[in-house]
């Protein structure tokens, strides 16, 4: 989200003193979004699966008690 922000933040910023060729140009503002939206999804994702492992090696004796917490878990994804 930093970068997110600080692109799209300085994105018609006069860059033209880093890059002379893009002078009188700003940074395309839609990929940039799409960037941060895809990775915004990948760390969601992420997120979510970490701690699975772990609640499946719980030590509880019953599968069924064991597989309606995975979906109890899961409820928080959505």
């Amino acid at each position: 989200m930093v970068v997110s922000v600080a692109l799209l933040g300085t994105a018609c910023f006069p860059i033209i003193n880093i890059v002379p060729s893009m002078a009188g140009k700003c940074i395309p503002q839609i990929p940039v979004w799409y960037f941060t939206g895809s990775m915004s999804i990948i760390t969601d994702f992420v997120v979510f699966l970490v701690p699975l492992p772990t609640i499946w090696k719980l030590r509880i004796p019953n599968k069924k008690q064991k597989a309606l917490l995975l979906l109890l878990f899961s409820l928080g994804f959505l």
